[in-house]
């Protein structure tokens, strides 16, 4: 009797410790939270024979950068704020105007730097309107970002160069002005919890104000 008791409880045992080993396999496979913003590019469209489409054979094949990455965040109502942007508008517009790899890349490079001082803009609006603890962690976080910025720019250049091609320093270019993009959309959206009507930095005449 005994021996069926102790063999019993062995069985016992191994059952709870199989699945204790399998609860803590599933854990370790789950997926880490994804962040509040999320960046998701453009679907590329192949590029057309120039004799078929009737196309210039001179000009610049696209480059995938004439259409911006769509932002999405945890709030639909900052989305559709954020998609109807002036910068982005402008953008689309100057492109429609770029008939060289020059042109296309001057243009990039232009926005990149709008989209910087829009990063300037709304971190220092969110410092005026944050305080305590939470203002201490955006200061924390924005400090880190612009560590971390030159090494990232290098590997977007690197990544861009090789790719190869006529137009990688197109790409660079594109990609940087995604990359100070996308830290002003994250910026933007936690100064929408303060200020539902935040402005933008740009103004028409295509420049940035410190309003």
């Amino acid at each position: 009797m005994k021996k069926k008791l102790t063999a019993l409880a062995l069985a016992v045992l191994l059952a709870i410790s199989a699945a204790g080993c399998q609860q803590a396999q599933e854990q370790e496979s789950s997926p880490a939270p994804e962040s509040s913003v999320s960046v998701s590019e453009p679907e590329s469209t192949p590029p057309q024979d120039p004799e078929s489409s009737g196309e210039d054979s001179s000009a610049p094949e696209s480059s995938g950068n004439e259409v911006v990455n769509t932002i999405t965040t945890d709030n639909e109502e900052f989305n559709k704020l954020f998609s109807d942007n002036p910068i982005d508008a402008a953008y689309r517009e100057e492109s429609m105007d770029d008939f060289s790899a020059v042109d296309m890349e001057q243009t990039a490079t232009k926005f990149a730097d709008l989209w910087q001082a829009e990063v300037d803009s709304a971190y220092q609006k969110l410092l005026e309107l944050s305080s305590g603890s939470e203002r201490d962690q955006y200061k924390t976080e924005q400090e880190a970002w612009i560590a971390e910025t030159p090494a990232a720019l290098q590997e977007i250049r690197e990544n861009a160069q090789a790719a190869g091609g006529s137009l990688s320093n197109v790409t660079a270019a594109g990609d940087a002005m995604e990359y100070y993009r996308a830290r002003a959309a994250e910026l933007y959206r936690e100064l929408y919890n303060y200020d539902p009507d935040f402005s933008f930095a740009y103004s028409e005449n295509g420049s940035a104000s410190a309003g």
